[in-house]
């Protein structure tokens, strides 16, 4: 309450903004509690009459969990939203929230239209609790999102050794007929101080984490792709005749070799448009643009033009100086024997200020001799020998 709609109000602008290349859902919920911090569910009404896509709880930050999670399904059936709840987000056992969601699903007959998230409690059951409890998930229809990263960045900070990963294996929940997915839901915020929003890198993460296997690649996609669609009750996700254009494009022959190597995304797709390109590298494209022919030796021993010569082949001005040149790249010679003292003092002044330019831009100076440090000379004193010097 003490901010008010302003978030909601910012996101959906960007929503509005980005509809070309992303569909976003909002989910609005009392993060810190719901009836102990009055004003949070007049809020919560006015962002769903504004059009919030769907209601979330936290009801282990209230001091009344059931209270909160009754009354969010009351405002979910009346607005006719679907529910995500953060729920059971510790390694204690002992006590969840879990079975109250079950009861308020099976209830008001919301099956297959509410999602709990971390349920980090569910890693520490053994095994036949662990079969109850994905049973129970199953009859009544709730979907389980695990969230790796912040999952296992946060728990477990308290053990000294033998420290648990505190991650619910959604694969296992997959496999009793539990609809899961795999998310994050902080990149680079004190919960997660990293991340990069990838999907893929999340899988991979939970993969790893999880003991996952090889054989167990290609559910992992599923765990970001499919999976997730029929959490959202989206009826058009896929590549199918008369179904959005709407996918992105891995580089890698197969999804499995996709999870295993990170693959980098090549482009993506919005409505059948392109929405994303990843940049071609230049060697690639000079490549394929252009055959590069190795010079023969007689091409190589020819005077090339900017190599301290001119077009006749001639020695140029900092070939005379005996100066390095950033476009040599190489020592030239002295001035040959009998260069007047004026055309001497000419060439050098032109090197000098080339490498004064040069030397300003790579440092961020605009003068900088190319002693380097002092400043640059005066372009109308005298460079060359002093007066009376041997010719």
């Amino acid at each position: 309450p003490r901010v008010g709609l302003r978030s909601f109000e910012a996101l959906k602008a960007l929503k509005r903004d980005y509809a070309w290349a992303i569909d976003l859902s909002l989910c609005v919920f009392p993060q810190e509690g719901l009836t102990n911090d009055p004003g949070t569910e007049e809020l919560l009404i006015r962002a769903l009459q504004d059009g919030a896509d769907a209601l979330g709880g936290c009801p282990y930050t209230d001091t009344d969990p059931h209270a909160q999670i009754a009354r969010l399904f009351a405002l979910a059936t009346r607005f006719d939203v679907d529910l995500d709840f953060h729920l059971d987000f510790d390694l204690d056992a002992s006590w969840m929230h879990l079975d109250e969601v079950c009861r308020q699903t099976t209830v008001h007959g919301y099956g297959g239209r509410v999602a709990i998230g971390h349920v980090t409690k569910l890693s520490c059951l053994p095994p036949e609790a662990f079969a109850r409890a994905a049973e129970r998930l199953a009859q009544a229809g709730v979907a389980v999102t695990v969230l790796p990263a912040t999952d296992v960045y946060l728990l477990g900070r308290e053990a000294t050794h033998d420290v648990p990963r505190g991650l619910t294996p959604a694969h296992r929940l997959l496999a009793q007929g539990v609809t899961c997915s795999v998310a994050t839901n902080n990149v680079l915020n004190p919960f997660t101080p990293f991340g990069d929003a990838s999907l893929l890198r999340m899988a991979n993460f939970y993969a790893n984490v999880a003991q996952v296997g090889p054989e167990g690649f290609d559910a992992c996609i599923d765990l970001v792709t499919a999976l997730p669609a029929r959490l959202m009750n989206l009826r058009d996700y896929g590549i199918a005749i008369g179904n959005p254009a709407d996918l992105v494009v891995l580089d890698a022959p197969t999804q499995a070799e996709a999870l295993a190597g990170l693959a980098e995304p090549i482009m993506g797709f919005k409505n059948g448009r392109g929405a994303a390109a990843r940049p071609e590298p230049a060697a690639r494209r000079v490549a394929g643009r252009r055959r590069l022919r190795r010079r023969s030796a007689s091409e190589r021993r020819r005077p090339v033009r900017g190599r301290g010569r001119n077009r006749a082949g001639r020695a140029g001005p900092c070939a005379r100086a005996g100066r390095s040149c950033a476009r040599s790249r190489r020592i030239a010679r002295p001035p040959a024997a009998g260069c007047g003292r004026r055309g001497w003092n000419r060439s050098r002044l032109r090197m000098e200020a080339f490498h004064n330019r040069s030397a300003g831009r790579r440092r961020g100076f605009r003068r900088h001799s190319i002693e380097g440090g002092d400043p640059a000379p005066n372009p109308t004193a005298r460079v060359g020998p002093a007066p009376g010097a041997d010719r």
